[in-house]
């Protein structure tokens, strides 16, 4: 289902997906009629002066509640895991690698060994891409929807390009940021190999990593996608979001980590 929120006075309009819920939000002004999320970047062409972000207020609350919600499933998910794992844990069977089960599910049933069950129930890793992933999602999609005009994801370049942009918009600069440039590209690199490799950093990606600063993430190694890492690279996201002009408020309204 898609819900859309649109606002009469601009040709501004949010887009709401569920159950994935990925925001995308569409702005174009100045005369420019709503559409796709244009294709470019802007350049600016006049000496720097700070600007406001395009966003709505509106829009921007849409940015928080969204991120709060993906924060409450992350949590959700987590006490749901460990609550089956808990109460299958107290059966004690004594040979669990043997032992069936079966549930009914939508529009069929799924048969499982509880030992598989158990080992499934342990490895977090694909919950925490999604989540990553969504966020990730999420801070690009905010971020350039705030340029003017607005900016296309396929052309937009990584995380040092929007990232940086998005700061130099309010008269700031990586150094805004704790973790810095090196600790939101980590977080690009680690969502990269999260979603299209085998969580291993390889030779682009070392460069990668090398040349925004990032030490001790070499050729080969592994970046674990943990509920601590996950957190903190949220968090990043996060942060750059405030930093370059898209303000959380309210956070009282609900999960924000």
């Amino acid at each position: 289902m898609v819900s859309s929120f649109c606002k009469p006075s601009t040709s501004a309009c949010i887009l709401l997906s569920s159950p994935d819920s990925i925001l995308l939000l569409r702005a174009q002004r100045e005369g420019i009629a709503a559409g796709p999320i244009m294709s470019m970047i802007h350049t600016p062409t006049q000496p720097f002066r700070r600007q406001s972000v395009t966003l709505t207020a509106e829009e921007i609350a849409s940015v928080w509640t969204d991120y709060r919600r993906i924060t409450r499933f992350f949590y959700s998910a987590q006490i749901a895991f460990n609550r089956e794992r808990i109460l299958l844990e107290s059966l004690s069977l004594k040979e669990p690698e043997q032992t069936k089960a079966r549930v009914p599910l939508t529009g069929g049933s799924y048969r499982f060994y509880l030992a598989d069950h158990l080992s499934a129930l342990a490895d977090v890793r694909a919950l925490c891409s999604a989540v990553l992933t969504q966020t990730y999602t999420l801070a690009e999609t905010a971020a350039l929807a705030s340029f003017s005009p607005p900016g296309d994801s396929r052309s937009a370049g990584g995380i040092e390009v929007w990232g940086e942009k998005l700061l130099k918009a309010q008269g700031k600069d990586w150094n805004a940021l704790a973790c810095g440039k090196a600790g939101v590209v980590e977080v690009a690199v680690a969502r990269n190999l999260s979603v299209h490799g085998d969580g291993r950093i390889g030779i682009s990606d070392a460069r990668r990593l090398r040349e925004a600063g990032v030490i001790g993430k070499k050729e080969g190694e592994e970046i674990p996608l943990t509920v601590e890492t996950t957190t903190e690279y949220r968090g990043r996201l996060k942060d750059l979001l405030n930093e370059g002009g898209i303000l959380e408020r309210n956070r009282n309204q609900g999960l924000s980590a």
